[in-house]
């Protein structure tokens, strides 16, 4: 009988769910530039997942929307930083980020 990697087999599952959970957010972001509106039920479609597992990631579609958003704001000061660090004082630097966003 083969021995079991029970750490290895907890890992499979961890990316997996971390596969599954981009998917959601992928889909759901992809939907949200065509549509005000995105339903639960089209983004586990388009992700390709059951109903039930977008639940399993998500407590509701507001959760989601908050994930989106906070990585929209990460990845806008990703690429804001270095300009905005170049500038010297306070003032021209929170201008500066008011003006960009």
């Amino acid at each position: 009988m083969a021995s079991v990697d029970l750490a290895r087999r907890a890992e499979i599952g961890r990316e997996k769910r971390a596969r599954t959970r981009e998917r959601l957010i992928a889909a759901a972001s992809s939907l949200l530039g065509r549509s005000e509106s995105v339903s639960v039920d089209e983004i586990v479609a388009a992700a390709g997942v059951a109903k039930g597992t977008f639940y399993v990631h998500f407590e509701d579609v507001d959760a989601l929307w908050t994930e989106l958003a906070e990585r929209f704001a990460h990845d806008l000061d990703e690429l804001l930083q270095p300009r905005r660090l170049a500038l010297d004082g306070a003032l021209p630097r929170v201008a500066y980020g008011c003006a960009a966003f």
